[in-house]
């Protein structure tokens, strides 16, 4: 019925048995998908790639009911060229499916753009939606592009019903997304102080916009550290608690030997990243309000 209400150019009934069918069959995903790209071949009268053949990569990676798991929670959006999708420096924790079109991406440096790739159907991307942290690039349309959207705050509702479905698609997102390679390539990163290996314990605390304490001090161990910021490992028993952390001002205190004993720092935490496979620790990117001087950086280096 949908196939003759498409060929009568009725778009209103087409929709509206397409949706009548998801409510009844919603594992039907084959099925739901060529209806949605049959109405929107005959609406546009352009024939386009099939979206099964554009992610059947992700296909072969995830069970049927864990593809229809995430098909069902995407938002569509369509982006004109030029259109900013998102900037350096966002917080956006949004997975990003790219299915027409193309979709630059390019670091901002000192004022200037600085291309690094473009993305093509069957691509993801989304810096911030596995690990808590800010985006280091921006992206943008480069022709009309037509991208699925899934959120966060979806995806973890699905834990329970599929705890495996979070480490397949990162495992894919993985493989299938080089960009912060090819940053490294291009020597383009965040840092814009010379960086030094340090192991130390140290301890932190989550402070208010005021400087005020907002509880209990945490331990950590220092791995590096700069005139701009420092990095951390610490144990976390609750994962959920790492996007409470994340974009959060800290008190950060270092020993030091000399008097006072410790050098009290304050700043922002950046991202939050699992510094193991399995496990409970995670690594901590933190940057400072301001730079530090270079006589205390000396003081920490000891």
């Amino acid at each position: 019925m949908i196939v003759e209400c498409v060929h009568d150019r009725d778009f209103h009934n087409a929709e509206r048995l397409k949706e009548r069918f998801n409510e009844i069959n919603p594992n039907a995903l084959t099925e739901i998908i060529q209806s949605t790209e049959l109405i929107e071949q005959e609406k546009n009268g352009v024939q386009v790639r099939g979206y099964l053949e554009i992610w059947s990569n992700l296909l072969r990676e995830l069970s049927a009911e864990e593809f229809s798991a995430i098909y069902h929670e995407l938002e569509s959006r369509e982006l004109q060229p030029d259109e900013i999708l998102v900037n350096q420096g966002d917080r956006n924790d949004e997975l990003f499916f790219i299915n027409h079109g193309m979709i630059k991406t390019f670091y901002q440096k000192s004022g200037r753009k600085i291309y690094v790739k473009s993305l093509s159907g069957g691509d993801l991307a989304g810096e911030n939606f596995f690990d808590a942290s800010v985006w280091t690039i921006s992206m943008a349309a480069q022709t009309e592009s037509k991208i699925s959207i899934l959120k966060r705050s979806s995806f973890v509702r699905w834990q329970e019903a599929f705890p495996g479905l979070e480490a397949k698609l990162r495992a894919f997102y993985n493989r299938s997304n080089d960009v912060q390679d090819l940053l490294l390539r291009k020597g383009l990163n965040r840092r814009a102080f010379e960086r030094y290996q340090l192991a130390r314990k140290i301890e932190f605390q989550i402070i208010n916009n005021l400087g005020n304490s907002m509880g209990q001090r945490f331990k950590g161990r220092l791995s590096d550290i700069s005139r701009g910021g420092l990095a951390m490992k610490f144990h976390l028993s609750q994962k959920k608690h790492i996007r409470v952390l994340f974009g959060r001002k800290l008190h950060i205190s270092i020993p030091i030997a000399g008097t006072p004993p410790e050098l009290n720092v304050y700043g922002i935490v950046l991202s939050i990243n699992p510094a193991e496979e399995e496990g409970s620790e995670y690594k901590l990117h933190f940057v400072f309000d301001t730079p530090m001087e270079q006589e205390a950086l000396q003081q920490v280096l000891g």
